[in-house]
């Protein structure tokens, strides 16, 4: 059976290469324009779609018809993104907004309220507290009770791992894009909170915070770490040690013979390969139907591991990693690549078997400090009974953990006593200031997180209980206190802006740089520029010529509609006259477009080509005394650009090139941009296009 898996792929092959067919299509212009902007700058990342736009959404909810706004403050100034009225109950509002920006603010009359994209925000009168609580003594009817012995848990210490591969000790995890550092959950129903893990000499409870209808905050709290008990003294987690018999040991040796690549089982979620691996000295085929055998798999998040599976292809409940094992290994569909690299020769690999229990006797009280799971321990396993809590639904509440002294760190930063550091982007480091001290925000300091695990969907939630302070400003790896939490949803809070009366912003004036209208080896995209002026919610689009850099008649389209008269005409220019590439005589003629309500500038997942690419602008080229027509197109995800859509800052202009001046030269960023595609308009340096090279750019 496993012979004939091979021989049905092998023939699949055969049969898609004898409809092959000798005739040589002619190369489309897009193939030629993509190989000569790969030769002149390389391979782009396979993600990137040119595009410094992102799609943004925030449900609001009101009583009666409001108009309701929203802003983004991005490096200390303010944007508006939306501008919707007649907003009655609750609605979806969607905007653009830059890449790399994570916050909005909601206006709504006179309340404005801060949120993070996705986030929901309500203007009713009633539930405008922080944590809305159902009354203003009993805790909002909260209550906590034990659990069945049907939802008590053994957590094999490798499946525990799988925490630490996503929050490692001394990390800097806070900046781990996989985890919520700011947030809330909304009840629906029960959740039973797991106590899994620790790494801390404090002790510290965990609770559940509110606001009850008097604006005052209570406290409800469930677990310690030291007594591993709450009030009834149940206690929660302890450890024990796997029966010998049921701990299985296997040696892996590199098969001398080759790849023998097999496809187990092939899914969107996840794939398993059996590879040129020798499992006890015996080689797949070799193996009889009743022997288990070893396989790469590929799950998301879980890329380049060991799995052990049984005779009918079911992988164990839990395996044990190979030490060396390469964190990113090749694709394993392209042809011959082997399966080298996923173990040391001579590896002994450990597992769990099924259903494997623990011996009697070594269950471990807990301990100041989790250690057998740092080490390892990978014999051991983690036993914990949880707490169910009753939180009546609809109702939003928080986590907080306190120390000993009384600090309270809540999930919710704002709320924290610390400030949050100033770091650097990419290393995470504090900056120090010109004094040497660590510099600070207004913000609060984050110390909690909550993200789903990749593999189980295990959602994890997690502490640091450290203050932000010049003695430990690096600890942020926010995994002292780490528990696994049942049916909680994740909900977005509201917090009240600092400042109400902050004005809401001008529109961003967003700009798209197009190129080749003709020849292919300038790379300049002066050809036709513009601005692009838009509020979500608004029913026109302004649109601002800006240079006009080919000689060639050109029309801005929409949609496959002309939307224009003949580009160059917006300067007073004929269309075979260059204008502002060498020098800058100011913007031409703005003019005003219709645009639905729902309008983007985006480029969303699963987009319709052009037609849902920046606009779906694009362009109409005439050559050729008129018998000849091109067209323009925002380019599809890892193509060569021929349209490039970017944000300028305010007081920022973006300066395109002088012509016959590359892309590549005028700004030193383009090329780190185009090969990894990670644009942040909202931290200092990333934002490629704000830096370039004077002698190479248009004045403005």
């Amino acid at each position: 059976m496993k012979k004939n898996t091979l021989i049905a792929i092998f023939g699949a092959v055969l049969v898609a290469c004898a409809s092959c067919s000798d005739e040589v299509p002619p190369i489309p212009a897009s193939e030629l324009y993509t190989r000569e902007f790969v030769k002149a700058f390389g391979v782009m990342s396979p993600s990137q779609d040119w595009n410094a736009a992102s799609r943004g959404t925030v449900s609001v909810t009101t009583d009666a018809p409001a108009r309701v706004q929203v802003s983004a403050k991005i490096r200390g100034k303010n944007y508006l993104l939306a501008n919707y009225s007649d907003v009655s109950g609750t609605r979806d509002i969607r905007f653009d907004i830059p890449k790399g920006v994570k916050e909005v603010t909601v206006h709504c009359g006179n309340e404005s309220v801060k949120t993070t994209l996705g986030g929901k925000v309500s203007f009713a009168n009633a539930g405008r507290a922080f944590f809305p609580g159902d009354s203003e003594t009993d805790f909002g009817q909260i209550s906590i009770t034990s659990t069945e012995e049907s939802q008590w848990r053994t957590l094999p210490a490798v499946d525990v791992f799988t925490f630490n591969r996503s929050m490692p000790e001394g990390g800097i995890n806070v900046f781990n894009p996989e985890i919520t550092r700011d947030f809330v959950f909304r009840s629906h129903g029960d959740i039973i909170i797991y106590p899994v893990f620790w790494n801390t000499s404090n002790t510290n409870k965990l609770g559940i915070a509110y606001k009850d209808k008097n604006g005052e905050m209570q406290h409800i709290p469930l677990y310690s770490n030291y007594k591993g008990e709450y009030v009834e003294g149940v206690n929660l987690c302890s450890y024990a040690k796997y029966n010998s018999e049921d701990v299985l040991t296997y040696e892996f040796v590199k098969d001398p013979y080759g790849p023998n690549k097999t496809i187990i089982f092939d899914d969107p979620e996840v794939k398993a390969y059996v590879g040129d691996a020798l499992v006890n000295n015996k080689s797949f085929d070799e193996l009889s139907d009743t022997d288990d055998f070893v396989a790469l798999i590929n799950y998301i998040g879980r890329k380049g591991m060991m799995a052990i599976f049984d005779a009918k292809g079911i992988e164990y409940e839990s395996i044990v990693e190979i030490a060396g094992v390469v964190p990113e290994l090749p694709n394993f569909l392209t042809s011959g690549a082997g399966c080298s690299g996923w173990f040391q020769y001579g590896t002994p690999v450990k597992y769990i078997r099924k259903g494997a229990t623990y011996s009697e006797g070594t269950l471990k009280g807990n301990q100041d400090s989790n250690a057998l799971l740092i080490n390892n321990q990978s014999e051991y396993c983690v036993f914990t009974k949880g707490l169910r809590v009753s939180v009546p639904d609809g109702m939003r509440y928080g986590m907080y953990i306190e120390r000993s002294d009384g600090t309270k760190f809540y999930s919710i930063a704002d709320y924290n006593p610390d400030k949050r550091v100033v770091r650097n982007p990419e290393t995470g480091e504090p900056i120090k200031g010109d004094d040497g001290q660590i510099q600070f925000l207004k913000d609060g300091a984050f110390h909690a997180a909550t993200w789903i695990g990749p593999i189980y969907g295990w959602r994890w939630l997690s502490f640091e209980d450290c203050m932000t302070s010049e003695e430990n400003a690096t600890n942020v790896d926010i995994n002292d206190m780490v528990f696994l939490i049942e049916n909680a949803v994740e909900d977005t809070p509201d917090i009240e802006v600092e400042d109400p009366d902050d004005p809401v912003g001008d529109p961003i004036r967003w700009l798209i740089a197009c190129e080749d209208l003709g020849s292919k080896d300038d790379f300049d995209f002066n050809d036709v520029v513009y601005e692009v002026e838009y509020v979500a919610g608004e029913k026109t689009a302004k649109i601002t010529p800006l240079a006009a850099g080919g000689t060639l008649e050109a029309y801005l389209m929409r949609n496959d509609e002309i939307i224009s008269r003949e580009w160059h005409s917006y300067f007073g220019a004929s269309s075979n006259q260059m204008v502002n590439t060498n020098s800058n005589g100011g913007p031409g003629e703005t003019f005003t477009i219709d645009v639905p309500e729902d309008f983007s500038i985006s480029s969303p997942a699963g987009a319709d080509g052009y037609r849902d690419n920046m606009g779906g602008f694009h362009l109409r080229v005439i050559d050729n005394d008129g018998k000849d027509e091109r067209t323009i197109t925002p380019p599809g995800v890892g193509e060569a650009p021929q349209m490039i859509l970017i944000f300028q800052p305010e007081g920022k202009p973006w300066r395109w090139p002088l012509e016959r001046h590359s892309i590549g030269i005028a700004f030193d960023g383009f090329q780190k941009w185009m090969e990894d595609g990670i644009f942040d308009a909202n931290t200092e340096g990333g934002n490629w296009s704000e830096n370039h090279n004077e002698s190479h750019v248009i004045k403005r």
